[in-house]
């Protein structure tokens, strides 16, 4: 194997390594995703990662799977290399934003639900407490969202992630963007149609298809990246937004990333 420093120098030759470095830093992707998460071709994806796994910094996390779907994340060197890489002057990854109002509305439903003390513990789990306590710009890392979801199931939940969905339906009532929408008197097909316009607003990356007739909507979720706690999230997003238009609804998911698919799918039905 090679050596640390020697690596280093490989690494920093090619964006496209530096690039999928950095993307498997918090959990084990696809090629699919980690060419959305790196913003570079699929093809260039594949070819890295062979490059990577030869260097003994990438392998597969899930060798017994042929085929689409195959997990590759970091080795032990490939993280401490992680850690230690610097841009030095080349284009960074567009990193992935989300609004802050998202650990705001966080933290308000975990107050309601645990107590303050126990609410500011999850989120100085994830190392975040400056998200209670200073004033966050109107953009926060995705990343930091995604470790405070999976710091919430750690120490509120089961590992069924429901406590995650139930707290994601909570916070639908603390955005702006969904209740400018949910609480007109509007039909919810014409309510699911506007759905890619809320996710522009609260993502700066990625987007949203839907296909959408009365009784029904297909919500697709070009995300730029996944886990198994934000897809619960998602979940409880939906079916949070159909209790505060008080539809009842049902929500269940038909795609994943994480499967291999080419986006997140949630597939909603309902009556009016």
């Amino acid at each position: 194997m090679a050596g640390s420093g020697v690596s280093n120098g490989f690494v920093k030759e090619s964006r496209y390594r530096i690039a999928v470095i950095v993307a498997l830093q918090d959990w084990p992707k696809t090629t699919g995703q980690l060419a959305v998460a790196s913003c570079i071709s699929a093809a260039h994806t594949s070819r890295t990662l062979r490059e990577l796994s030869d260097r003994g910094l990438v392998e597969c996390t899930t060798p017994d799977l042929r085929g689409r779907g195959r997990l590759y994340g970091l080795t032990p060197l490939g993280e401490r290399l992680a850690g230690a890489v610097e841009w030095e002057g080349r284009q960074p990854v567009t990193t992935p934003m989300v609004r802050a109002n998202h650990p705001r509305s966080w933290f308000r439903v975990l107050n309601a639900r645990y107590g303050r003390e126990k609410a500011r513990l999850a989120f100085k789990d994830a190392g975040w407490t400056n998200a209670i306590d200073a004033r966050l710009g109107r953009w926060v890392p995705l990343r930091s969202q995604l470790r405070l979801i999976e710091a919430v199931e750690r120490r509120f939940g089961d590992g069924s992630f429901q406590v995650v969905r139930d707290v994601s339906a909570d916070a639908v009532r603390y955005f702006p963007s969904i209740r400018r929408y949910v609480l007109r008197a509007l039909p919810v097909v014409m309510l699911a149609e506007f759905a890619p316009a809320v996710y522009l607003r609260e993502f700066n990356h990625g987007r949203m298809e839907v296909e959408a007739s009365p009784g029904r909507a297909h919500f697709m979720q070009y995300d730029w990246l996944s886990s198994p706690a934000r897809c619960a999230s998602w979940l409880g997003t939906y079916e949070g937004t159909f209790s505060l238009k008080k539809i009842d609804g049902t929500v269940r998911k038909v795609e994943c990333l994480l499967c291999g698919d080419e986006f997140c799918g949630y597939v909603a039905e309902w009556e009016e």
